[in-house]
């Protein structure tokens, strides 16, 4: 029987977990399952935390991963390359490899490797946040977005690989800059089924959910807990609450633990000043998946979630964000349904098995 090789050579722990047990749980129960034996390599830490029922379907194996967290660029790209290529070298003509996550410097190793060895099989790349270099302008090749581009220059007319994302705005942007239009497809990033029971805090609240960078509009956030004294505000991630007032930072618990913490609050902020043009952000479904509104600033990623759930809530500047929540003009009630979204499980499965 054919192979399937699933391979996550650069998350560790919690990382990108939800996206990972959406795309094997619509690989195990699809119609892949009857084609090929489905094999899984991660880290131990990654294994660890997938739910069993996904895990029982796929041969497992533990394999070295650096943890991005770690900030080793030159070691993780090497690894993670060699983790890949060890899977891509052995595959067999009528096998599948999946690739959920390269460094664009990893990957560009794979690319060469490819080339020299003549590669023809049936290789697949989840491409994510790296894709987001390719809108920056100028070079700066200590920034991993300017290997992203350089990649996207050398290789992206000419790439022997497939690559998938995960919304169809990403899809066009690539095929825009020159990637053939087949070698791009789309599996949208799974939304959990839509928690019910909110239990909402007494105060007024809006948390920002995954880690403080830039593109998360921190700098926006700032700005709205400065001007809005009567609003609390927390950082949701990395397994932690923080309240962005005081500092004081509460552990998350439990399977259902993150999901539940963000459920709490009234709002969620996605104040993306900059970026995702090429990218999604996956905290912004797991606000769908907590039924909390999506408050956030206009742009491509945020325009495609709006496009599916009537109840995102979109402004044109932070200066507007801050006068709807000061006159109360917002409803955080709101009533997310998956039905008819490509974010369903269903759907998912269909764009795996078209594929495949």
């Amino acid at each position: 029987m054919p192979q399937l090789f699933f391979v996550e050579p650069s998350k560790t722990g919690f990382q990108h977990i939800t996206f990972l047990a959406g795309f094997l749980q619509a690989l195990s129960s699809s119609a892949v399952a009857q084609r090929f034996e489905l094999n899984l390599l991660a880290s131990a830490s990654t294994l660890s935390h997938l739910p069993a029922a996904v895990l029982s379907s796929f041969v497992r194996r533990e394999i070295p991963v650096v943890d991005p967290m770690a900030r080793k660029l030159i070691r993780k790209s090497f690894r993670e390359f060699l983790e890949v290529y060890r899977v891509v070298r052995v595959a067999g003509p009528n096998d599948r490899v999946i690739v959920s996550c390269m460094l664009p410097t990893a990957l560009i190793l794979l690319e060469i490797a490819c080339l020299l060895m003549r590669q023809r099989r049936a290789v697949y790349i989840v491409l994510h946040g790296e894709l987001e270099g390719l809108s920056d302008s100028g070079w700066d090749f200590r920034r991993i977005g300017t290997w992203s581009k350089f990649w996207a220059t050398l290789f992206g007319r000419r790439s022997r690989l497939n690559y998938i994302v995960l919304e169809e705005f990403i899809r066009d942007g690539l095929i825009y800059r020159g990637f053939a239009s087949d070698h791009v497809h789309v599996v949208h990033h799974i939304v959990p089924a839509v928690r019910l029971d909110t239990g909402r805090k007494p105060t007024l609240t809006c948390c920002v959910i995954g880690f403080q960078t830039r593109q998360k509009g921190w700098e926006a956030v700032q700005r709205l807990i400065a001007e809005l004294p009567n609003v609390d505000f927390v950082s949701i991630g990395g397994g932690k609450v923080t309240d962005l007032r005081t500092g004081v930072v509460g552990s998350i618990v439990g399977d259902d633990g993150y999901i539940a913490e963000i459920s709490r609050n009234h709002f969620a902020l996605c104040m993306f000043e900059r970026g995702y043009q090429l990218t999604l952000s996956a905290s912004t479904l797991d606000a769908v998946a907590a039924n909390i509104r999506i408050i956030g600033l206009e742009c491509p990623f945020l325009r495609a979630v709006k496009n599916r759930f009537d109840d995102v809530i979109l402004f044109e500047s932070v200066e507007k964000v801050i006068d709807a929540l000061k006159t109360h003009s917002i409803s955080p009630d709101v009533s997310y349904s998956l039905e008819g979204t490509p974010y369903a499980i269903d759907h998912i499965r269909r764009e795996v098995e078209a594929i495949l």
